[in-house]
């Protein structure tokens, strides 16, 4: 594969993720539970895609792009229907996910089995090759703090329900809610940096300083960890919320090892 194959390629990735993990608000993520914004959301997955394919683009990469975004909407649509009576969040979010990777692939694969791989505009191969990473390195710290949210959440429905131990919260982060007296959404937000602090950490090779993250996430939660529900809850969040930004950064570095 050509240097502008592989740039093609993660750019093209790139603007799925930017689009759903990083422009995509919370607003409309609800807008589209109750059936509208599909249309906004269109526009900004397409704007996503030709912003990530800038130094790329050219009439036939634009073409792919706004294809790749009316499959999108359609797909979102599909999803919101079949789970609106029977929300599934991990399977549904992960099925989701892999359809629009597999539709973004599906648009490189024509781009470059038609000879329509685009010339760089204004940068040089090298250039290209830096806008490569650092647009790929946004997209991944995106989902790693907002899709890592989802998956955390998704994993956490297995366990049994009832009152969540440790007090009222969100799941969304690696560990349970504020509890009594906390803030509202505090557990999604500590998960949130908790990912971003670790894919760092894994980027840099630091694996001590994550241990020692870890560590000190523990001793906060150390009189409520005496409690084995509380505990239980706390691992799974939190061993899935440092296992999505480890598997993140190490394939990170591995993809842009290249660039």
């Amino acid at each position: 594969m050509s240097a502008r194959g592989a740039s093609l390629l993660v750019l093209l990735l790139a603007g799925h993720f930017l689009a759903d993990f990083l422009f995509q608000t919370r607003a409309a993520v609800e807008a589209k539970r109750r059936g509208i914004g599909y249309a906004g959301h269109g526009v900004v997955v397409l704007g996503a895609h030709l912003l990530a394919l800038l130094p790329l683009l050219s009439l036939p990469v634009a073409g792919v792009a706004s294809g790749i975004a009316l499959v999108h909407v359609g797909v979102d649509r599909v999803k919101t229907a079949a789970t609106r009576e029977r929300p599934a969040r991990l399977s549904a979010f992960l099925l989701d996910q892999a359809v629009h990777v597999a539709v973004v692939v599906g648009g490189w694969l024509l781009l470059v089995g038609t000879g329509s791989l685009p010339a760089v505009r204004w940068l040089s191969e090298a250039q290209l090759g830096d806008w490569t990473a650092v647009v790929g390195l946004a997209a991944a710290f995106a989902f790693n703090a907002t899709g890592g949210s989802a998956v955390v959440e998704g994993v956490l429905d297995f366990l049994p329900r009832g009152p969540e131990p440790g007090g009222s919260g969100s799941r969304g982060g690696a560990a349970p809610g504020a509890g009594a007296g906390g803030y509202a959404g505090a557990g999604r937000l500590i998960g949130m940096l908790e990912r971003t602090l670790m894919l760092f950490l894994v980027l840099y090779g630091q694996w001590a300083a994550a241990v020692l993250l870890l560590t000190a996430k523990s001793i906060a939660r150390f009189e409520e960890l005496k409690e084995r529900r509380f505990a239980e809850y706390y691992l799974v969040g939190t061993l899935t919320s440092l296992l999505v930004a480890t598997v993140i950064g190490l394939a990170l570095g591995r993809v842009l090892g290249g660039f």
